[in-house]
């Protein structure tokens, strides 16, 4: 498939456009119909940490792809295997700046779960679960 010729691209456009608009209907109308029994706070709970999950992998995946264009070393490591997937690659670097942005999620979870152990009764948040 090439998407450099028009008579190819064109369909394929509209195709893509047409296909994204009905998953975003479907995904809509999913989202409308079950959201009444969902408890917004766990809903929430468990959306920071698939993006907190998301921001590991995505920092070892943008590390690793500074490296393949060569714009950072790689200096190997034995002891991590590589997961593509996950991100996770055998590399110093991408391991370094993955386990900082995990520091600085749990950090910022430490201190969320303090804010609120803190909070006098009367400032409590509200919280459905």
């Amino acid at each position: 498939l090439k998407l450099s010729n028009p008579d190819v691209a064109n369909p394929a456009i509209s195709w893509a456009i047409l296909t994204s608009i009905i998953i975003v209907a479907v995904i809509t109308v999913v989202f409308l119909k079950f959201t009444k029994e969902l408890p917004i706070g766990k809903f929430f709970k468990l959306a920071s940490y698939m993006v907190a999950a998301l921001a590991v992998v995505l920092t070892g995946k943008g590390i690793m792809a500074f490296q393949e264009a060569g714009y950072i070393s790689i200096l190997p490591v034995d002891f991590a295997p590589r997961i593509d997937l996950l991100g996770i690659y055998p590399n110093l670097q991408a391991i370094l700046a993955q386990l900082f942005v995990f520091v600085i999620i749990l950090f910022f979870h430490w201190r969320n779960r303090n804010q609120k152990s803190n909070l006098q009764p009367s400032q409590e948040l509200v919280t459905e679960e």
